[in-house]
């Protein structure tokens, strides 16, 4: 062992702690905090104490799945749970800071902080990959549910922070849609992130899907939470705004048919009712 690893899992977290709340809370201000040198040193300190620990307690809740039954804590479950409740109390915080604000303001505050949210765990999951290719594909290869730190993140943010703002988000979206429909003017960028935001909520939660990687998009989220009530809106005529802003959004393979760009993900009935250039 390193002369500078730490020993026992408090000694890392501490030197772990602080870089991640500078990366999750001041990110979004434009100001990361740390370079290359610190972002290699917690590097370190993650992979020498999980390559080089095994604790004596019994397996407890991983991540956002459940429970992975073993006699001791070793390569990184600690530490992923640990971070698993970083990342819980960060949502909740946010969802919290989100929940008094109305209309455009919170999809604007929402797409922001979810923009942000993502640099976050892209970098935390870098950092922290030892605890992915070990801990996790190992106890995903004993067929526990156990999500990759990447995907645990998007988890967390979905259960904690979406899903408690669901209804004011999609509310507002339609709003905006359908001011848009009527001819006025609206920051379709608002709508374009929140859509983005929802093509990616969606996880494989069955048993079956962590067997194997996942492919292509789950579109489920966002077909469960906003094209059905999109479809479900009063008929008339799409605007060329709401099919330039929206219908480009959702990305395809094949990204146009007859000219029209996709906005719901074929064979959804919302893709079909989109070249027709009508709501129903």
């Amino acid at each position: 062992m390193q002369a500078n690893t730490p020993k026992t899992l408090d000694a890392a977290w501490q030197r772990i702690y602080p870089v991640l709340d500078i990366l999750f809370n001041r990110s979004r201000e434009g100001d990361v905090g740390f370079g290359a040198k610190e972002y290699m040193e917690c590097y370190s300190i993650i992979y020498n104490y999980c390559a080089n620990s095994t604790t004596g307690t019994g397996s407890s809740m991983i991540g956002a799945h459940g429970n992975a039954q073993g006699p001791s804590k070793s390569n990184g479950e600690d530490l992923y749970e640990k971070l698993s409740g970083f990342v819980v109390d960060f949502c909740n915080k946010t969802s919290q800071e989100l929940s008094g604000l109305m209309d455009e303001e919170l999809l604007q505050r929402y797409n922001e902080r979810w923009s942000y949210f993502l640099f976050s765990r892209r970098v935390m999951s870098h950092q922290a990959e030892y605890i992915n290719r070990q801990f996790v594909t190992r106890e995903q290869d004993s067929h526990h549910r156990v999500l990759k730190l990447h995907d645990m993140a998007v988890y967390y943010w979905r259960e904690n922070v979406f899903n408690p703002l669901e209804s004011k988000i999609i509310s507002q979206m339609l709003k905006l849609i359908k001011m848009d429909r009527e001819g006025e003017a609206i920051n379709s960028s608002l709508v374009k992130g929140a859509v983005n935001c929802l093509t990616n909520l969606g996880l494989y939660d069955d048993d079956k899907a962590l067997e194997t990687e996942r492919q292509g998009q789950d579109l489920t989220i966002y077909t469960r939470a906003f094209e059905t009530p999109f479809l479900q809106v009063r008929r008339g005529p799409l605007s060329h705004v709401a099919v330039d802003s929206l219908a480009t959004h959702v990305p395809h393979p094949h990204s146009h048919t007859h000219g029209v760009p996709h906005y719901f993900s074929p064979p959804t009935p919302g893709h079909r009712l989109l070249l027709h250039g009508r709501i129903a």
